[in-house]
């Protein structure tokens, strides 16, 4: 054999042999393995699906249904999420639906907007000082356009501050106070809002009109408004009454309602939500407006006169001044007034009463006593049963209308007022037993407490009462027992 056919056989050999490696080397290989995608979440795997495609379908149906329902021209796919193409051996495949449904509950789509903060400050009291403490996160609120925050801070405003005042006052267009009214000078949120471009998840609440985030800065939630529909007969105050409301609230609640006398009309629909504002509007007046000084009582006690006799010797009256504050309203109610200046217009005038300390009493005689009247002309002396009543004393006339009536003895006005049988009469306690009674009088000269002497002039005469002509209807009780006067003077 030629040495060139050996060397053929030899190269024939070896390429045989490195074939047979390689063959063997790709069996091992490919033998058990299965092709697939691995998928990440933020360097995380989450499983193992057959095909990449299905997968996009799915995220493009979802980003597709956040556009149409935010309106927006794209859709950014959980941050961190890693789509990789593998081969593995012996693993079980997910499902393409279960995959997605892994993503989405770990991270959630995104959409271009704004983060809007609210936070409060804390205060705490410490020897009487105020101290602001660390401004805590009360909400987040997500949005998709800075105006909707600005146009439904304005709209909350409007709640609680008039919109006429608050126009004039962001336009600086406020007029000098000339004698009374109110300027604003200044209106904020008490807490901090800040807002910041974000990616925001698509899941959460977002608000997309002015009016929607407003209705949750005035309420507080993000639900439906409770409704009534009023019936007949109800009122403002009725409904809000039944709803736990003030009227206040109510007005706030239902916007286009102008006051609490407004007519309501069977049909009609509104609103009957408590108020629960998540942000707090603060305004701040200068206030001038004219106000009513109140009269004060001064009591002057008179020696002279008895235990439990008062006369008012002096009417009170109220004055006006001319006040002027700083008022502060947090969400339409007054949180503080300080007043800055007062000018007395009219000043109050006293009411001045006089009163008896006087404890002695006058005791009358039980041996002499006065006549009442300045002639002892008797219209009946008749004691007993007269037009089906009892009459217990007797009648005297005098010198005609007006004339004096006198007290029959020293003693104490126990009585003085107006009876629809008596009219105006009067008692006297002669603190000896003896009392003596006078109706029908045109006018009272004494009161209640007052000392009086024996003939002086206690009231005129007259005709008020069960009267049917002026007279004076006179009676005597001794020990409580009625007598007949006529046994005085005897």
């Amino acid at each position: 054999m030629n040495k060139t056919r050996v060397i053929s056989f030899s190269i024939i050999a070896l390429a045989l042999s490195i074939i047979t490696v390689v063959f063997l080397s790709t069996s091992n290989v490919y033998y058990g393995a299965t092709e697939g995608y691995r998928i990440y979440l933020n360097g995380n795997s989450i499983g193992f699906i057959e095909s990449k495609q299905d997968l996009e379908n799915y995220i493009d149906e979802e980003q597709q249904e956040i556009k149409d329902r935010y309106n927006v021209d794209h859709v950014y796919t959980p941050e961190g999420l890693e789509i990789v193409k593998e081969v593995t051996y012996n693993e079980e495949m997910d499902t393409t639906s279960e995959i997605y449904e892994k993503i989405k509950e770990e991270q959630d789509f995104t959409i271009e907007g704004y983060t809007v903060t609210i936070r409060g400050q804390e205060t705490e009291e410490n020897n009487e000082e105020e101290i602001i403490e660390e401004e805590d996160t009360i909400d987040t609120v997500y949005i998709l356009d800075k105006d909707i925050l600005t146009d439904a801070i304005d709209a909350t405003v409007l709640s609680f501050v008039d919109e006429e005042q608050y126009n004039d006052y962001l336009n600086e267009t406020q007029q000098e106070i000339e004698d009374e009214g109110t300027l604003i000078e200044n209106v904020y949120v008490k807490e901090t809002i800040t807002i910041k471009k974000d990616l925001i998840p698509a899941n959460e609440k977002i608000f997309l009109t002015s009016r929607e985030l407003a209705q949750y800065f005035l309420f507080g939630t993000t639900a439906s408004q409770e409704i009534y529909t009023v019936k007949a007969g109800d009122t403002i105050e009725s409904i809000s009454e039944a709803n736990k409301l003030n009227v206040q609230e109510f007005l706030i609640a239902n916007q286009d309602i102008a006051s609490e006398d407004a007519l309501l009309y069977t049909g009609e629909q509104v609103v009957i939500s408590l108020i629960d504002p998540a942000i707090t509007i603060v305004e701040e007046t200068h206030d001038v407006s004219y106000e009513e000084i109140k009269f004060k009582t001064q009591t002057e006690v008179d020696s002279s006169l008895y235990v439990g006799y008062s006369e008012v010797v002096r009417q009170g009256e109220n004055g006006k001044s001319l006040v002027t504050k700083k008022i502060k309203k947090e969400n339409g109610q007054i949180t503080q007034a300080l007043i800055a200046s007062t000018e007395v217009i009219t000043p109050a005038v006293d009411r001045i009463i006089k009163t008896g300390n006087r404890t002695e009493y006058v005791v009358g005689s039980t041996e002499f006593w006065a006549w009442p009247t300045r002639t002892p002309y008797i219209i009946s002396d008749y004691m007993g049963m007269r037009w089906g009543s009892m009459h217990n004393g007797i009648d005297i006339t005098g010198t005609g209308y007006g004339s004096p009536i006198y007290a029959a003895n020293d003693g104490t006005v126990i009585t003085a007022t107006t009876h629809w049988s008596f009219g105006n009469y009067i008692v006297i306690d002669h603190n000896n037993g003896y009392t003596t009674l006078y109706a029908h009088m045109s006018k009272l000269y004494v009161s209640v407490g007052e000392g009086v002497q024996m003939g002086e002039v206690i009231g005129a005469m007259g005709s008020t009462g069960y009267s049917t002509g002026t007279h004076l209807h006179y009676e005597v009780r001794r020990n409580g027992t009625h007598i007949n006067p006529f046994d005085l003077y005897n």
